[in-house]
């Protein structure tokens, strides 16, 4: 699985109650097209923002999703995307308003924590 590290980091601010709201602020995110279909001209992604998980020699164990949020791209804006998944995260990323300044590959597979 794919992960970019993104600057400025992805906040979203949560109403606790009337009086306090709590802010999540994650630096990393990954995006998964839901579904995706060969030839859409418009296609919907989950985009996933969270925090990883080291362990003592620095190697990824975890990611731990904080928030997520849905964006639709058209065909034209992700034409660029091929083979790379990085080229759509960065597409995806700039498309929200921050940018990716480097990426991390994991064998976490699917696993969300």
């Amino acid at each position: 699985m794919l992960f970019a590290k993104i600057n400025p980091t992805a906040k979203t601010i949560t109403q606790v109650d009337p009086f306090n709201t709590s802010v999540a602020e994650s630096d990393y995110m990954t995006v998964i097209a839901m579904p995706y279909g060969a030839g859409a001209t418009k296609i919907l992604f989950e985009v996933i923002f969270g925090t990883m998980s080291l362990d003592e020699q620095g190697n990824i164990t975890g990611f731990y999703k904080a928030f997520s949020t849905k964006v639709t791209m058209t065909a034209d804006e992700i034409s660029a995307w091929s083979s790379d998944d990085s080229v759509l995260l960065s597409l995806v990323a700039s498309k929200i308003g921050t940018a990716t300044s480097n990426f991390v590959t994991t064998n976490l597979g699917d696993q969300l924590i």
